[in-house]
């Protein structure tokens, strides 16, 4: 074989390489961009659906997407691979864990439902504490683990 002809070869090795890296991306792209289209979608529906029910289990599902965003965020971190898309979605979640539980405060003193209000809002203002700290750290770790890329 000539050197002409073992460039060209190895030219074309490297385009259909480029090629298939380009192919990956979308594909991991599009998977990625649906997962967040169905949470958000299914964040949606849960906040039309415990609103229209009063709103009293909102926190419990914004919950449990964070603290599962949480740990995802760590493993991938762990694994060395990217994870702002995790720290993203749980801290998100977590705030909007806080509003519903803000939301409903509001609605038990719109309710003069004082009782309720003294059962459960000094326990529960220490525990949002903790677990919006916890949030926090655990979504932080990314930022302190070295990453070689």
């Amino acid at each position: 074989m000539s050197k002409e002809n073992d460039e060209k070869v190895v030219q074309e090795i490297i385009e259909y390489a480029n090629n298939e890296i380009k192919k990956s991306k979308k594909k991991h792209l599009v998977i990625l961009l649906s997962i967040l289209i169905s949470i958000v979608i299914l964040s949606a529906v849960l906040v039309l659906v415990f609103t229209v029910e009063g709103g009293q289990m909102m926190c419990l599902p914004f919950g449990i997407v964070a603290v599962v965003a949480g740990i995802l965020n760590v493993i991938w971190t762990l694994r060395r691979r990217e994870t702002k898309w995790f720290s993203y979605i749980s801290l998100s979640f977590t705030t909007l864990t806080l509003c519903a539980y803000y939301s409903l405060a509001k609605q038990w003193v719109l309710a003069n439902a004082a009782d309720q209000l003294l059962d459960v809002m000094p326990t529960l203002s220490d525990v949002l504490w903790f677990l919006t700290i916890a949030s926090v750290m655990l979504n932080g770790i990314c930022l302190f683990v070295k990453t070689d890329k």
